[in-house]
């Protein structure tokens, strides 16, 4: 994607304007001088230009959504009760696997930003009463914007990751719908299919780990509909 700039005098403050072919726009922040918006901008260049090639360094932010999730509660923030990994790597996808072979969710890059180790500082301290195990922490209202905020700005993020974002959102649409339909929670969320079904059951077809699926996530486990029928036929009875 090719960019042109553009600095903005505001006020005692300078700012430059990043515009991308596709419509994107990445503004710096301000800066005392027209040099330093432009090697603000020029800073941010190299960092994009350097993410899909592992060559530069990146504050990541990887959202754990277990297939049990219950959704927000109501009048509750859309993450409510999800975690947060805020770290920093080259390269995120390795950074991504290797969690993945020890955390039993579904894992997502939702943002990605320029980063060193002090800025990782500063974000941990920054949501330190949110933080839970190491750097793991809870999704809070502030988290959360921040996170949204940080994807919005810099939009760097594997598309098949963005996806998955938008699907968390049609979750959490359904999940809310549904338990308004119910008026009340779900006794079971996405249970094993080797278990008995007991009382209210909500089966995410479209989201949990063993989900069917043409291009099934890493490690979910496909089902025959054979297999569904006799599941279902369980809930029923």
């Amino acid at each position: 994607m090719r960019f042109a700039e553009s600095v903005e005098q505001r006020g005692a403050s300078f700012v430059a304007r990043l515009c991308g072919d596709d419509g994107f726009v990445y503004e710096t922040d301000p800066c005392s001088t027209r040099e330093a918006a432009h090697d603000a901008a020029r800073n941010w260049l190299h960092w994009c230009s350097g993410v899909a090639t592992s060559t530069v360094e990146s504050i990541y932010y990887i959202v754990s959504v277990p297939d049990t999730w219950p959704g927000p509660p109501e009048n509750g923030h859309r993450y409510s009760g999800l975690r947060v990994k805020i770290g920093r790597a080259r390269d995120v996808r390795k950074r991504l696997a290797d969690l993945r072979t020890g955390t039993p969710t579904d894992l997502l890059i939702h943002a990605l930003e320029p980063g060193s180790p002090q800025l990782e500082r500063q974000r941990h301290d920054e949501f330190q009463t949110d933080r839970r195990q190491g750097e793991w922490f809870s999704c809070s209202p502030p988290l959360t914007d921040h996170i949204f905020k940080t994807w919005k700005r810099n939009r760097m993020l594997p598309p098949e990751h963005q996806v998955e974002i938008l699907r968390l959102q049609d979750r959490i649409e359904v999940l809310t719908r549904a338990r308004q339909a119910l008026g009340g929670s779900f006794d079971m969320i996405n249970p094993s299919l080797d278990e008995p079904w007991k009382g209210t059951v909500f089966l995410d077809m479209a989201y949990a780990g063993w989900r069917v699926s043409m291009n099934p996530r890493p490690g979910a486990i496909p089902i025959s509909i054979g297999q569904f029928s006799r599941a279902d036929a369980a809930r029923r009875r």
